[in-house]
């Protein structure tokens, strides 16, 4: 009825709330608790060697903090550990290498693989490639370059025994000299046999007997 009393209810500010807690929870569900507590959000990603990836490193205000409702959480989500981007190694020595990979930060695995046209104990190959990102702590394979258990003999039949001797020692090989008379002038000084022939595989460090003319 007119002339009546009418009372009106108005809003006050929203009021203050402290901050759930939600660090180390994945992020989509810190999101729903954070607004199912009325508050608004944020996202800023960092790295971190100790909080999985895709989970809440820490909050601003902090847990617990009294904020006004309907202000802005800030959440800082973990991207996992730090990432490095692998260094190259290729040619250098295994030690070189290994030094390298450990200074950035990586676990050096190490494998070997026989190549009789690099140097022994260079790096032929890695895994992953250069370049490539990873995380501190991880994994990096070398490849290393070891000489083979067997070699070829080579041909030294017809040189002079210097030239043959120097061609067995470079092959891998030990070679030792026996001497036979021969009656042609330019056999004098040459090797007119060798013991293992020519093209045969031996283990490395075999002996192998040339015979000198003389």
């Amino acid at each position: 009825e007119e002339g009546a009393e009418v009372t009106l209810t108005v809003s006050q500010e929203p009021g203050t709330r402290a901050v759930p807690d939600v660090v180390g929870q994945p992020v989509r569900a810190a999101v729903r608790a954070l607004e199912g507590a009325g508050f608004k959000t944020r996202q800023r990603r960092e790295s971190s060697d100790d909080v999985p990836r895709g989970r809440v490193i820490s909050t601003t205000p902090e847990p617990g903090t009294p904020a006004e409702v309907g202000s802005r959480v800030t959440l800082v989500v973990s991207t996992g550990p730090e990432q490095v981007e692998v260094p190259t190694v290729v040619g250098l020595s295994r030690d070189e290498a290994r030094d390298t990979l450990e200074a950035a930060g990586f676990v050096v695995r190490t494998e070997e693989r026989e190549d009789e046209n690099a140097e022994e104990g260079t790096v032929l190959s890695q895994d992953p490639a250069a370049g490539t990102e990873l995380a501190r702590g991880e994994t990096v394979t070398i490849t290393v370059a070891v000489q083979p258990s067997t070699v070829r003999v080579p041909d030294v039949t017809g040189l002079p025994v210097d030239e043959a001797f120097n061609a067995l020692a470079d092959a891998g090989l030990r070679p030792t000299q026996v001497t036979r008379s021969v009656t042609d002038e330019d056999d004098d000084g040459v090797v007119v046999r060798q013991s293992p022939a020519p093209g045969r595989a031996v283990e490395r460090n075999s002996r192998v007997t040339v015979t000198v003319g003389v």
